[in-house]
């Protein structure tokens, strides 16, 4: 899915390049860009991750996370400048040439979804150890995927934990995509508020890694009850302030 998808997110690129009427932005953008978006986030990623860490699982996801802090940090201002320099078209168009020329060949010619290709061992397992696959459980005992998918899809605890994010979500990028030209209302300039953006992304970097770290030491289900409680802390503070 992801050489695909990133094909898809150059097509898309390149098509948001001569958007005219509000219809084709919905559709360059809100299909096309969104489709190839999410064939490269970190849902397939995270299916390769399982494959290659079992011990520090949560410690890679977080550094692997923390790209997209680190990605915001980087190439909203770099965004910004663009713009500013040779206008949005522009930008969009050499957009699809770094995924084209940087995304792509590290994906398509250095991602390997499992460690067995280039020789190595799952870390966490020793070398004389039976692979333990994605369908595992924690202390290695392996259940049928078709039991596993049929006991979780029909549990309250599975569809509890896609409504609360979904709607997390929902409230906090409803606002965030306004963040920037909120600023330059309030008479900032455009590059000085695509660095207090960027700034964001570069602390959410930290804190997915340490999230990641944290994850072994407290276990998921207590980092969970801690992160949502702190997106709840903070969209009250919001709407208060």
């Amino acid at each position: 899915m992801i050489v695909p998808g990133i094909l898809v997110l150059v097509i898309g690129l390149v098509m948001c390049a001569t958007i005219k009427t509000l219809t084709q932005f919905y559709i360059f953008y809100g299909v096309f860009m969104g489709s190839g978006i999410t064939c490269i986030g970190i849902i397939s990623y995270s299916a390769i991750l399982a494959h290659w860490f079992q011990k520090k699982r949560g410690l890679a996801s977080g550094i692997a996370v923390s790209g997209m802090g680190l990605g915001t940090f980087l190439f909203v201002p770099v965004s910004q400048f663009f713009i500013d320099t040779v206008g949005w078209r522009t930008t969009f168009m050499i957009t699809a040439v770094l995924v084209l020329f940087i995304v792509l060949p590290l994906n398509g010619l250095f991602l390997k979804h499992k460690p067995e290709e280039i020789d190595q061992q799952v870390d966490g397992l020793d070398s004389g150890s039976i692979h333990i696959s994605s369908d595992a459980e924690p202390d290695g005992t392996i259940n049928s995927p078709n039991d596993s998918f049929q006991h979780v899809i029909r549990s309250f605890s599975f569809w509890s934990l896609m409504a609360f994010p979904f709607l997390v979500v929902i409230g906090i990028y409803i606002t965030l995509v306004h963040n920037v030209q909120f600023m330059v209302d309030q008479g900032i300039s455009k590059m000085t508020a695509a660095w207090i953006f960027a700034m964001v992304g570069i602390i959410s970097s930290v804190f997915r890694i340490f999230w990641g770290v944290a994850v072994r030491q407290m276990g998921p289900r207590k980092n969970i009850y801690i992160g949502y409680a702190l997106r709840l802390s903070r969209g009250w503070i919001a709407y208060s302030t």
